[in-house]
């Protein structure tokens, strides 16, 4: 009866760590495909920044004429401004 019992508990003890190699293998699996896509997400993520890098210098002179161009805009305010009052009065 010990030997039956032992004989039981070896092969329990080996199935278990069958299931476990089997989870294992498979978490392996998934974190490989998890690894593939990160690295390939990467190499879209450079590709963007190096072909975006120019636009850093072009967002900043953008940025100075559009502030150069705020003074115009007053005077064009003013002057709708002076357009709309005058439609105003002959309404």
């Amino acid at each position: 009866m010990p030997l039956l019992l032992t004989a039981l508990s070896v092969l329990a003890l080996w199935g278990l760590l069958a299931v476990l190699a089997f989870g294992l293998l498979r978490l392996r699996h998934a974190l490989e495909s998890v690894r593939q896509h990160l690295e390939r997400t990467l190499v879209v993520v450079r590709t963007v920044e190096t072909q975006t890098e120019p636009l850093g210098a072009l967002g900043v002179a953008f940025a100075l004429e559009l502030a150069s161009a705020a003074g115009g805009w007053a005077a064009l305010a003013r002057a709708l401004d002076r357009v709309e009052r005058g439609l105003a009065a002959l309404s």
